[in-house]
């Protein structure tokens, strides 16, 4: 299942470490 990084897997992790900060910058920041 996990071949390298599954895009839509990383999409919803993106996604929900968004909604966590709820910041953009902080979360480009984290990452």
């Amino acid at each position: 299942v996990f071949a390298g990084i599954d895009p839509d897997l990383d999409a919803q992790v993106e996604f929900g470490t968004f909604q966590k900060l709820g910041d953009p910058t902080t979360r480009r920041q984290v990452v």
